[in-house]
C-alpha cells in the first residue's frame, strides 16, 4: 500500500492538501519455462525429481515464485518417457504451468551370485541339460519375468553391459535386479560324455532394459552309469610247454558303456594243473570307476600226445620161466614233459 499526498491550488495561489492510499495489484502471472531431462533409477529401483531439475528460468515480474511438479518419485514402472508438469506460483497466488519430458532409464545391471553344481549323465540318453537358473542363487524377492519366446522385449533406456566383482556382504549373497530379470543365457547347456569332470560355464543375466551381468560357475558332470559286462565261454589247449594264456578280450562278448571301458580278468595264465573247467571273472571299468563283473568258463585241454623213443633191452628169465619188466626201462626219451608219463607194455 502506498500513501499519496494530493495538493490543489487555485488561481489566487490558495492551496489545500489531502492524502490517499494507493494499492498496486500484480495482474501478470509468472512465466514458466521447462527443459527435458533424463533420470537414472538407483539400485533400489527408484529416483526422485526435484522441480529445479526441469526448471529452465521460470520468473515473475514482481515477486519470488514457488516451483512444484505433479510427480516427484519414479520407479521401474515408469521406465521410458514421462510427461511432468512444472507449476510456478507467485506471492499473489497467480500460477502458470508447462510440461517437460522426463526420460527414466535403468543403467544398473543385475546382481549375479552363482553356485557350482554337479549333474549326472542320463542313463539312457547319455547327456544332461542344465538350466541357467540352476547355477544361480536367486533372491526370494527377485522379480523374474521371462518371455515365452525370444522377442524384442527391451524398453526405452540406456542398456549397457555391467561387469563387476561382488562380495557376499554387498548384495545379501543372491541374484536380483533393481527392476526385473527378463532373460538368462548360458555358454553351454548340454553336457555329454566328453564333458565328464569340471566345466567352467558363463551365465548371462539380463534385465528389461537390456543391461546384463556375466557370472561364472563350475558344472561337474558325473557318470554314474554302470557298464554292461558280457562274457563268453572259451576252450584253450595247452602248448608243448604245458602252458596257455588268455586275455580279457578273449572272453569278452560285447561289453559296453556310454563311454570307453577297460577290461581285466582275474586269471590269465594256465598250466597242467588247470586242465578241465576254470571259472574266470571278467571286470569292466569305465573312466569314472563304474564297474561291472561277469564270469566265464575257460576249459583247459591237453591235446598233444607225447612222442616216445623206445630202446631195446635184454633180460634173463627167472627160475619160474618169467620176468617182470618196468615200462620205463623201455623208454629212451620223450619230447614232452608237461604231463606225467604212464607207460605200459603192449
Amino acid at each position: 500500500m502506498n500513501v499519496l499526498t494530493i495538493t490543489a491550488t487555485d488561481p489566487s495561489g490558495n492551496t489545500s492538501s489531502g492524502t490517499a492510499n494507493l494499492t498496486l495489484i500484480d495482474g501478470q502471472p509468472p512465466v514458466t519455462e521447462t527443459k527435458n531431462i533424463t533420470l537414472s533409477l538407483g539400485v533400489d529401483g527408484m529416483v526422485e525429481l526435484q522441480p529445479e531439475m526441469i526448471d529452465n528460468g521460470s520468473y515473475d515480474a514482481c515477486s519470488v515464485i514457488t516451483l512444484s511438479v505433479n510427480k516427484t518419485v519414479f520407479n521401474c514402472e515408469d521406465i521410458g518417457n514421462q510427461t511432468v508438469t512444472l507449476t510456478a506460483t507467485d506471492d499473489r497466488g497467480w500460477e502458470t504451468s508447462k510440461n517437460a519430458t522426463v526420460t527414466i532409464v535403468d543403467t544398473n545391471g543385475p546382481v549375479v551370485v552363482t553356485q557350482n553344481i554337479a549333474v549326472d549323465l542320463h542313463p539312457v540318453y547319455g547327456y544332461v541339460d542344465v538350466d541357467p537358473k540352476d547355477l544361480l542363487v536367486v533372491c526370494p524377492d527377485a522379480v523374474i519375468e521371462e518371455p515365452p519366446s525370444p522377442i524384442d522385449f527391451f524398453v526405452p533406456g540406456e542398456g549397457k553391459e555391467e561387469r563387476f566383482q561382488y562380495t557376499l556382504m554387498d548384495f545379501d549373497d543372491c541374484t536380483k535386479d533393481n527392476c526385473k530379470i527378463t532373460r538368462f543365457a548360458i555358454s553351454k547347456e548340454r553336457f555329454r560324455t566328453d564333458d565328464i569332470g569340471e566345466n567352467s560355464v558363463s551365465i548371462y543375466v539380463y534385465d528389461e532394459s537390456g543391461n546384463f551381468t556375466l557370472g561364472t560357475a563350475i558344472v561337474t558332470v558325473n557318470d554314474n552309469i554302470t557298464p554292461t559286462a558280457v562274457s563268453k565261454d572259451l576252450t584253450v589247449d595247452l602248448d608243448a610247454n604245458g602252458m596257455a594264456s588268455i586275455t580279457a578280450s578273449d572272453i569278452d562278448n560285447g561289453s559296453s558303456d556310454n563311454v570307453s571301458v577297460s577290461l581285466s580278468i582275474d586269471k590269465s595264465d594256465f598250466t597242467c594243473s588247470d586242465i578241465g573247467l576254470n571259472t574266470v571273472t571278467l571286470t569292466v571299468v569305465d573312466p569314472s570307476g563304474n564297474t561291472a563283473v561277469t564270469t566265464s568258463t575257460v576249459t583247459i585241454r591237453d591235446v598233444l600226445p607225447p612222442t616216445v623213443v623206445a630202446k631195446d633191452i635184454s633180460v634173463e628169465l627167472g627160475a619160474s620161466g618169467g620176468v617182470l619188466i618196468n615200462p620205463n626201462d623201455l623208454i629212451q626219451s620223450v619230447d614232452v614233459s608237461h604231463v606225467p608219463i604212464l607207460g605200459r607194455i603192449e
